[in-house]
């Protein structure tokens, strides 16, 4: 009705001398409506940039690891960062601003790099064009409310891993929660390892989230002026096996784990490196279960494979069965996952381990 009635409207108000109410009436309704489209980003935009920023992450993993100048730190106890940790969380961080300024963000790292490459890398990243790249080919895009959604950042999840040298675990974590709940969730594996125990710099990002309930995958390209171009992921179809596979820490495992477990019987346990290869390895269809049964997850390292599993119908809890918040802290020892994690495929066998959890903690 606006636009079939703008040169009548036009025409009346002219008449009587009021064409400058009109055009300022006019510009004030554009504006209002650009300033709403402003205070919204689509899933779109959000997959293309981390898509380009998580691709750029494995190039500079990858250098950093060739350089052998990790210039390690400690934040804690079996808690270390590299250079690359800094280096790729500030790139991420400068990018997003630059194109989505309202955007918040909560990231792992609490220092930023400061090499003279870093503008060039940000002012490197190509802009979204909704012409070119849509993250839910044939489904309805989302838009997200800029004030209630926070992105989660995880720069390189695995970082003991990453200085062992077992690479094909390593991973960059980025995920969307909106109003405390997961919503989007985006792995990027860098390295892949062959039979023969070689590691190859091969990458791949996965990423999804509610309403969608299908995962998708993108690789990068060969030509950096090509688009990405979403596939979906196969989706896992596991019944519940009189022995679920489940996933435990490597790095962390202790006596404590092994109560549970017992608990748990008869189950398989596999002990594999990162949080978010892990959820990714879970994703896949390629285990049962993820169990972790103390203080030590942080949020970052949580959020993303909260939302992909949920959108392929598994369920993530913590030890009490109560799902987990995202939202923004005063410290970072708040962003804990202070009773533990729980992930299943299945809900059936979510409840049978969750019944495990509660038997073994009452001994």
């Amino acid at each position: 009705f606006f636009f079939q009635a703008e040169d009548g409207i036009r025409d009346a108000q002219e008449s009587r001398g009021l064409g400058d109410v009109y055009k300022r009436q006019t510009q004030s309704t554009w504006d209002h409506i650009e300033m709403q489209a402003a205070h919204q980003v689509s899933i779109s935009e959000l997959v293309y940039l981390i898509g380009q920023l998580s691709f750029r992450a494995g190039r500079i993993i990858r250098e950093v690891q060739s350089s052998n100048k990790l210039d390690v730190k400690e934040k804690g106890v079996n808690d270390p960062y590299t250079v690359a940790d800094l280096k790729i969380q500030t790139i991420f961080v400068k990018t997003l601003k630059k194109h989505i300024p309202e955007l918040r963000i909560v990231g792992e790292e609490d220092e930023e790099y400061e090499g003279d490459d870093v503008g060039t890398i940000v002012d490197s990243i190509k802009p979204f064009s909704e012409s070119k790249f849509i993250a839910f080919p044939g489904k309805e895009e989302v838009q997200l409310p800029l004030d209630e959604i926070l992105l989660w950042l995880d720069p390189l999840d695995g970082t003991l891993d990453f200085l062992k040298g077992d690479l094909d675990v390593v991973t960059t974590l980025v995920a969307i929660s909106r109003n405390k709940q997961p919503s989007f969730g985006l792995v990027t594996r860098h390295f892949s390892k062959s039979a023969a125990g070689e590691y190859a710099f091969q990458q791949r990002m996965v990423y999804g989230g509610l309403p969608h309930t299908e995962l998708y995958y993108l690789d990068p390209t060969d030509d950096e002026t090509k688009i990405f171009k979403p596939e979906i992921l196969p989706r896992p179809v596991r019944a519940i096996p009189e022995r679920p596979l489940i996933l435990s820490s490597k790095n962390h495992f202790s006596d404590e784990f092994q109560k549970y477990f017992k608990n748990m019987e008869p189950c398989e346990v596999t002990q594999v490196g990162g949080a978010g290869n892990k959820f990714l390895l879970l994703a896949e269809g390629k285990a049962d279960a993820y169990f972790y049964p103390k203080m030590g997850l942080k949020r970052w390292d949580v959020c993303p494979g909260d939302a992909m599993i949920k959108a392929i119908g598994g369920k993530v809890t913590n030890l009490d069965g109560e799902g987990i918040e995202y939202e923004e802290q005063s410290s970072k020892a708040d962003y804990n996952c202070f009773r533990g994690l729980l992930s299943s495929l299945n809900l059936a066998l979510h409840e049978r381990l969750l019944k495990a959890v509660q038997e073994t903690e009452k001994s």
